[in-house]
């Protein structure tokens, strides 16, 4: 197999399963998310109330990136912004009760695909790719 194509697989990858993800949340009648939101309501998820710095910092985001897409998530209803409770200088953003209510359907979208991913392999071969993945981040990282 050649090592080149490497880099053109998970291009191809990345774009397969953002198409799967949305073709998901379509077919569970979530039409106004995008893929990249879903980072940050996963984020949420585990623990509601953080700053935006704290949800850039989590999702490996841009400052910029992630007021655009919290002001996308705020306009569709599912989070709000909050001036923290600690410091007024500060804004916390907090799930609605309507991105409360899709976390059903969040995970089982996030299983399916996670499932759909690693169909064929043992839990061997998911150890051995995950290690090779962070090998490969580490090698970016330095």
């Amino acid at each position: 197999m050649n090592k080149y194509y490497a880099l053109n697989y998970i291009s191809k990858i990345d774009k397969l399963y953002k198409n799967f993800i949305e073709e998901s949340l379509k077919e569970s009648g979530i039409e106004d998310l995008a893929v990249s939101d879903g980072n940050v309501i996963a984020v949420l998820y585990n623990t509601d109330g953080l700053t935006m710095k704290e949800i850039g910092e989590r999702v490996n985001r841009t400052k910029s990136t992630i007021s655009q897409s919290i002001d996308k998530l705020e306009k569709t209803g599912y989070v709000q912004r909050k001036e923290a409770p600690y410091d007024k200088r500060m804004t916390i953003v907090d799930l609605t009760d309507k991105g409360k209510e899709i976390k059903s359907v969040f995970n089982s979208i996030s299983e399916k695909v996670i499932n759909h991913f690693f169909q064929g392999f043992d839990e061997d071969m998911i150890e051995l790719f995950m290690i090779q993945l962070q090998h490969i981040l580490s090698n970016f990282s330095e």
